[in-house]
Formats: C-alpha cells, sequence, structure tokens
C-alpha cells in the first residue's frame, strides 16, 4: 500500500526510532519520515540491517526496500537511509520500497562490536536489529539448513530460541551443529517471537566444540516454525526412564 503522503523528514539516530518503553515494542516514531545513518551488518535479499557505533541495546534496525535493489549494499558499508518507520508483525523497520532512498557513504569499515547475549535475552525487545553472538548452545534439529525454516537452539538452563535461517542465507545447505556452539546473527521478531538471523556458514560453524549434546532425551512439544505458538523442551534426564 503506498502510502498517502511523506510527512516532514527528521534527520534522528537509531536509537531515536527503536527506543522505547511501550511494554509492546511499538516504536515511538512509527509512521514519521526519518533520515538516518548505520553500518550494514546483515543483508537478505534487497533489505538488510544497519547498526550505529558503538552497538549495543537499541542501536540496531532492519532496513525494508522489497524489489528495490539500488543502490547495491555490502556489509561493512556506511550508508543514510530515508524512508517510513513501521512495524511489521512487531519488527521495527524504516520501509524505502516506495518512499525513500538509500546511499553509500564509505566502505569496508569496520563492524560495530557484536553484543554478546544469552537465549533468555533474546525475548528483549533492546536487542532487536542488532548483530549479537548466542554463546554455548544446541540444535535440536539434525541434517542441514533449509531456507525459510525455523530451528531450535537450547542451552544448558533450559531456555530455547529460534535460529530463522532465511533462503537468501549463505547458510542453507550447510551441515546443523551436533555439538555445542555459538551462533551469531541479525536479531530480528516476527509476531510474538523473538528470532536471530545467521548470515553465513561461519555464523553457525560445526566444530566450536568437541563437546556433544547432553546425553538426554530431547522432545518438542510444540513445533513453533514462525506460528507465534510458545516452544516447550521437555529433558528426560538419562536414567529417569527406561
Amino acid at each position: 500500500v503506498l502510502p498517502a503522503a511523506a510527512g516532514a523528514q527528521q534527520e534522528v539516530t537509531i536509537y531515536d526510532i527503536q527506543y522505547t518503553t511501550d511494554p509492546s515494542g511499538t516504536s515511538p516514531m512509527v509512521g514519521d519520515t526519518v533520515l538516518t545513518y548505520g553500518i550494514v551488518t546483515g543483508i537478505f535479499e534487497n533489505n538488510f540491517f544497519i547498526e550505529e557505533r558503538p552497538g549495543g541495546a537499541w542501536h540496531g534496525i532492519y532496513v525494508y526496500r522489497g524489489y528495490n535493489s539500488s543502490p547495491t549494499v555490502s556489509i561493512g558499508d556506511s550508508v543514510s537511509v530515508t524512508g517510513i518507520v513501521s512495524e511489521y508483525y512487531n519488527l521495527t523497520e524504516i520501509g524505502c520500497n516506495y518512499y525513500g532512498e538509500v546511499t553509500v557513504l564509505a566502505s569496508g569499515l569496520q563492524l560495530p562490536d557484536t553484543t554478546e547475549i544469552t537465549i533468555a535475552d533474546m525475548s528483549q525487545e533492546k536487542y532487536e536489529g542488532m548483530l549479537a553472538i548466542i554463546r554455548d548452545v544446541y540444535f535440536v534439529e539434525s541434517g542441514v539448513f533449509e531456507g525459510n525454516t525455523a530451528y531450535h537452539i537450547y542451552d544448558e538452563n533450559g531456555d530455547t530460541g529460534i535460529v530463522y535461517v532465511k533462503t537468501a542465507s549463505s547458510a542453507v545447505g550447510t551441515t546443523i551443529p551436533t555439538g555445542i556452539t555459538n551462533v551469531v546473527g541479525n536479531m530480528s521478531q516476527f509476531s510474538s517471537h523473538y528470532e536471530i538471523f545467521p548470515r553465513a556458514p561461519e555464523d553457525v560453524p560445526v566444530e566450536e566444540s568437541e563437546l556433544i549434546s547432553p546425553e538426554r532425551e530431547v522432545r518438542l512439544a510444540k513445533n513453533l516454525l514462525r506460528s507465534g505458538e510458545p516452544l516447550e523442551l521437555l529433558f528426560n534426564e538419562p536414567g529417569e526412564y527406561e
């Protein structure tokens, strides 16, 4: 749907757009036309994430361009983005598919610091849009990663989260780690749950450790797969059942 009219442009920071005290996580600038700046940290087709230095909470955001592919951007580009702030299934984004502009200001820059979070932290709005790393996790599924598919991770605390592999990610077709590993990617949100988007195979390394998944039965009570349903993992310790 085309916007009826673009409002007066405001030059703001990503923090200005993202920071909110609203329990729903809705940006206070929804509907506003903004100009902001950031470094590209992840690219998925024509859309991408940007983050401002030094990184950290509230400093990352998603830029939606739809079929608009000009100009081509690369990870490490410094860009200016003009567009309209919106919430798409609760993901705060800057839309510049119909109205707006992306300009590459510089290339080959060092990315903002990757923020270390836990699975339990994934549900915090302040990390949405950021480049993050989640350490020491296990995948429930096995095999190879497929595109536009949700995978489930858990840690030793029993916390669970979603790794969503988009078709545009070069991680598609690579082996799902069977042991303890780290996951790097851009934090996103879809409806009521949060997820992390790995960008490439190195974001989900297979041989992070020789340790294997704990010897206990892992059952998915519900297969989330972006349905919005809560995920419950049931752990049976060895010897608990014959």
